[in-house]
């Protein structure tokens, strides 16, 4: 099957169509890796913020910041999966909705948390986006891209 965007026109990574264990394959690597950082980064997080800071007291803070700001970084497996495939297929018009998604939400976090909350709720962006990004992807997949696909695949 033909799938613009790849060398000699074979997918590699298309959900259903050519070679589903590809994709799967994908999700599963970053889920695993992304997984393992995140676990990494709330057991550890001051073996991170050392590699930047040295002084005690900005090391608790910026432990606490990194693990708010981390806290829903599986969310991110599943945009590099879905974003990144789509990209690769040469899908982008689909796969930039996704990104820009998660960006705005992203956006609208940092500016209104810290107005409804203490500034430190800030650090909370990167996982809301993360956490809302990943749920509004897989919603938007699964219901309007992945069945627009086979049709374009076909």
């Amino acid at each position: 099957m033909y799938c613009p965007g790849y060398a000699g026109g074979e997918c590699l990574c298309a959900w259903g169509f050519a070679d589903r264990e590809a994709f799967l394959g994908v999700f599963l690597l970053c889920g695993i890796y992304i997984g393992f950082l995140e676990i990494c980064v709330q057991a550890f997080p001051q073996l991170f913020t050392g590699l930047f800071l040295r002084d005690d007291h900005l090391l608790g803070l910026a432990s606490s910041s990194v693990r708010m700001y981390t806290l829903a970084l599986l969310g991110v497996a599943v945009q590099y999966a879905l974003v990144d495939g789509l990209t690769a297929m040469g899908k982008v018009r689909y796969a930039f909705p996704l990104s820009a998604f998660r960006k705005i939400v992203y956006v609208v976090c940092i500016f209104c948390l810290p107005v409804v909350f203490d500034i430190r709720f800030a650090f909370y962006a990167g996982s809301i986006s993360d956490a809302v990004g990943a749920a509004f992807s897989l919603l938007l997949f699964f219901s309007v891209i992945k069945p627009k696909l086979k049709k374009e695949l076909q």
